[in-house]
């Protein structure tokens, strides 16, 4: 009985750190400047793993419509775009 239960415990350990894992280069956008912008201004968004590896496009959405924008730059913890 009690080796069962180090079992589940060692298994729920081991998932809960894969899922931690999974998560951990999970983009998040925490600002975007300016607040209101036309089509063509730049716009800069900062947060946390906004790297290549993890942003491939980008989207803006206004009600219902989503847009898809350009990234003509980045860097640590921004994007910018147009």
């Amino acid at each position: 009985m009690r080796t069962s239960l180090m079992a589940r415990l060692v298994v729920g350990s081991l998932f809960a750190a894969v899922v931690l894992l999974a998560q951990a280069d999970v983009p998040q956008v925490r600002s975007v400047e300016p607040a209101t912008a036309k089509v063509g201004d730049v716009l800069t968004a900062t947060g946390e793993n906004l790297d290549r590896a993890n942003v491939a496009e980008a989207y803006l959405t206004a009600g219902t419509n989503d847009f898809k924008v350009a990234i003509p730059s980045r860097g640590q913890g921004r994007l910018r775009l147009r």
